[in-house]
């Protein structure tokens, strides 16, 4: 079994939108043109990350969003795994794992210097998968306030 990471183009948009409306609808995200145009944006600039498409013996399998930022506390660029998934028929073969991996060195390759992402609570498959791979909880919670809503101008 052979898998591979390739930054998605424009001849991969079809597949990975419909990868991204399956993966918010599983995880139990709106989606929608802000979405898409948010993963556009992403692909015009690498400076902002990449957006990369897992493939399993050369087949589309799912794929992954890297986006890059700075943190003084973690002493310079950071990245955040935004999107991760794997279509259901790829699943159980050790494509997220074997992903992780990949995405890890991407990221070193890049000049990060830590990487994180979010997990759903209740979501214990995922977080074993974390875990294995050398993922750890920090004993900080993530908040966030939306800039963008009516309700918070």
């Amino acid at each position: 079994m052979d898998i591979t990471l390739t930054e998605c183009t424009d001849a991969d948009w079809e597949t990975l939108t419909a990868f991204m409306a399956a993966f918010n609808e599983e995880d139990g995200h709106g989606y929608g043109p802000e979405n898409e145009a948010a993963l556009r944006e992403l692909m015009a600039n690498p400076l902002h990350g990449r957006a990369l498409m897992i493939r399993r013996d050369g087949e589309p399998a799912g794929y992954a969003v890297l986006c890059y930022g700075f943190a003084v506390e973690f002493h310079g660029r950071d990245g955040f795994l935004d999107e991760i998934y794997v279509a259901p028929a790829h699943r159980g073969y050790g494509v997220a794992a074997h992903a992780l991996e990949d995405l890890v060195e991407i990221a070193r390759t890049d000049g990060l210097k830590a990487l994180h992402l979010e997990v759903m609570d209740g979501n214990e498959g995922a977080m074993r998968l974390y875990r294995r791979a050398g993922w750890e909880f920090r004993p900080a919670r993530t908040m966030t306030r939306y800039l963008t809503r009516e309700s918070d101008r």
